[in-house]
């Protein structure tokens, strides 16, 4: 029995890492990019914004599809011997990671039209921001919800 212990801790950890890495990733888009990009001309901002959005939707879906493969495992690990409200919070946290994916694909889709169109308006990229702006707050939900499963 302690061997499951012991892989649900390390389990624990790698998703508490992914989790920090998709939370990082997409607040230093958000806050950092955003804010620093804006001194530049509009050709350059967008130049910039696409290339960052390229290299954070590569790393983002990668830690996406591993956060759902392993919280699903933290999930079948603990078992059916814990009490009601474990049960509401592991309830809660699937329906974050579920709403997460559902945001991050429609976030693409957004991406995806600024990256086929010439020259993109700048609302696309507000989207794509409201919705990684969300996707944090969503993530810091997700990483406090992890702490009590």
């Amino acid at each position: 029995m302690t061997h499951l212990i012991i892989y649900r801790n390390t389990i624990f950890c790698i998703a508490m890492l992914l989790n920090s890495l998709w939370f990082g990733c997409n607040f230093f888009y958000v806050y950092v990019v955003q804010h620093s990009v804006s001194l530049l001309n509009p050709v350059q901002q967008t130049s910039i914004k696409l290339q960052c959005l390229k290299k954070l939707f590569l790393i983002n879906w990668g830690c996406l599809l591993l956060l759902l493969i392993i919280e699903s495992l933290l999930i079948l690990m603990k078992g059916f011997s814990t009490l009601v409200v474990q049960y509401l919070l592991i309830g809660a946290f699937t329906m974050i990671v579920i709403a997460l994916f559902i945001l991050y694909r429609a976030d693409f889709k957004f991406y995806t039209n600024a990256k086929r169109s010439i020259r993109p308006k700048s609302e696309l990229f507000d989207k794509i921001n409201t919705l990684l702006k969300f996707i944090v707050i969503l993530s810091i939900i997700n990483c406090a919800l992890l702490n009590f499963v």
